[in-house]
């Protein structure tokens, strides 16, 4: 594009103007002085048009340069040097303007698609949700606004790769497109984040949640990988008044809900609210509380089979809150890894815990300790050393610590872990696998690992007599473990008859309310000193041995 518009006394001004609103030509010349000519009004017409054809103003004020003139050029400087040298400036800046207009364009159609799965992007989701919200307002039409998220996609993602995992969200949008295919809006919300709006009467949201479920479940094909996937999904049902933004949040918060208590999906309501600001409060007092001492440890024993004895105890954290009183980790382990005070609050169990344990053995009273470690302080490369520290500062036997990490937490970075992991067993501290059987590890990954302890889950456990199937979990998990020569231990042991069956099945070592509940430490020493489990039946056991 090489051409310019000369407009002199002979041109229209009606027609140059269309001309330039075109935008097909570099740059226009315009005579200030033309008859009929309302250059302020000209300007404002063509000078603002986006993107704009840049013009020259020959003649009249030089307030023209602020009404929208490229170049202005008085009439006693008119000379064909001069206006030549406003009219190449005026056409470089004027390219440069379409280049960045055209950049922002593309900006902006980026921002409002999302470029994986081709869906609206987060942006764009919530100006069309505000756009729909507004047209049913004093109708009687139902918005229903879901919003889910994969289970476990970090983990595929590390797994398989961003490539795959790439590819199975495309499917995921797909699909979510094929089982409600008269959505009035399916968007990508986040990395596994999508949000569906539906017109939708509040006593259907709980049936196409489970219809999106069941869709979802069916395996996916990506790249010649069989994917199977699930989701969670938080739904919130418009209400008088509600906007976009109140309506995402409401749904945010089921999401937020039903993960924390491991359902499939949760329906927002004002419970829901009060338990999300309880939740907003913890996480803002967290850290001060850490370092304020509101944090307590209690302890739970853990019992052989062989014999009957206490051989350790794990420690277990709880939060004293001034407002709230004891809260326990469930309310806040989850604020702690989303917040990043997870690391500082297992430097300060696991630096309690040692100084616990090494009271306890200069007492004579020598147990082995368990600390429970997360996905994020496992990937952390200095923390073995932070662990030879606090060793070295408690003079506690490095035998005597196991360090207990969940399946997820080395199967979402197999290769930091592992190397953490080995760096930890070398330093002779122990590694168990807690929650053993509800993740996603395999028996690949076991073999690998330097570990020396597995937990069966208590999900399992606590239901063995009950469940056929439970039983048959937990007597192929023991049965695993000790293949492997790794130290089984059963947690939610809770009456005589778990006991016996775990006994039966080879199981190493029991947890649970059968024995003793957590405990704090005053009440846990007396029950060391009284119980059949603690010290009072080891010191019976050994005067029997020697008769």
């Amino acid at each position: 594009m090489s051409q310019q518009i000369a407009i002199d006394k002979t041109r229209d001004i009606e027609v140059a103007r269309n001309e330039i609103l075109k935008g097909d030509y570099d740059c226009a010349v315009v005579d200030a002085s033309l008859p009929g000519l309302k250059i302020g009004e000209f300007l404002s017409l063509t000078a603002c048009a986006r993107p704009a054809t840049p013009i020259v103003v020959v003649g009249g004020d030089v307030e023209n340069l602020d009404l929208g003139a490229a170049e202005y050029v008085s009439s006693t400087e008119i000379s064909t040097p001069r206006l030549g040298s406003s009219v190449r400036k005026a056409i470089t800046n004027g390219r440069k303007f379409r280049r960045l207009h055209e950049l922002e364009r593309k900006l902006e159609v980026e921002g409002s698609q999302d470029s994986v799965t081709a869906l609206p992007s987060r942006v764009r989701f919530h100006d069309r949700l505000e756009m729909e919200v507004r047209n049913v307002e004093g109708s009687d039409n139902h918005l229903a606004l879901l919003v889910l998220d994969l289970d476990g996609f970090k983990a595929f993602n590390y797994s398989l790769g961003y490539a795959i995992g790439d590819q199975l969200l495309q499917a995921v949008a797909e699909r979510l497109n094929q089982t409600a295919p008269d959505a009035k809006l399916v968007g990508r919300l986040g990395n596994d984040e999508f949000g569906i709006l539906l017109d939708l009467a509040p006593n259907f949201a709980s049936q196409v949640a489970t219809k999106f479920s069941k869709a979802l479940r069916v395996p996916f094909d990506c790249a010649g990988h069989q994917v199977e996937i699930s989701a969670t999904f938080g739904i919130a049902m418009q209400a008088p008044g509600d906007n976009a933004t109140e309506l995402l949040h409401k749904a945010m918060n089921a999401l937020d809900g039903a993960q924390r208590r491991g359902v499939r999906f949760l329906v927002f309501d004002e419970e829901n609210e009060g338990e999300r600001r309880l939740q907003f409060g913890l996480g803002r007092d967290l850290p001060s509380a850490i370092e304020s001492g509101q944090m307590r440890l209690y302890f739970q024993p853990k019992i052989s089979m062989i014999d009957g004895n206490v051989t350790g105890v794990e420690a277990l954290v709880r939060w004293q809150h001034p407002e709230h009183g004891l809260v326990f980790p469930d309310n806040f382990i989850p604020l702690a890894e989303r917040s990043g005070a997870i690391e500082p609050l297992t430097r300060w169990v696991l630096d309690a815990a040692l100084k616990q344990a090494s009271a306890w053995s200069a007492l004579g009273i020598d147990l082995e300790i368990s600390v429970n470690v997360s996905a994020l302080t496992l990937h952390n490369r200095d923390f073995p050393n932070t662990v030879r520290t606090m060793l070295a500062n408690w003079s506690f036997p490095a035998n005597r610590l196991t360090l207990e990490i969940t399946e997820s937490a080395f199967i979402s970075d197999v290769l930091r872990a592992t190397d953490t992991l080995t760096r930890l067993h070398e330093l002779g501290v122990r590694i168990s696998i807690d929650d053993f059987g509800t993740g996603y590890s395999s028996l690949a990954y076991i073999r690998r690992l330097p570990i020396d302890e597995l937990k069966v889950d208590k999900s399992f456990v606590m239901h063995m007599q009950s469940e056929p199937d439970d039983s048959v979990i937990v007597r192929v998990l023991v049965q695993l473990g000790r293949s492997l020569g790794l130290n089984v231990v059963a947690e939610g042991v809770e009456d005589r008859e778990t006991w016996y069956m775990l006994a039966a099945l080879g199981c190493n070592c029991a947890q649970g309310y059968y024995m003793a509940r957590p405990l704090d430490v005053p009440n846990f020493e007396k029950w060391l000193q009284s119980s059949a489990w603690g010290l009072a039946g080891r010191a019976v056991a050994q005067a029997s041995l020697a008769e």
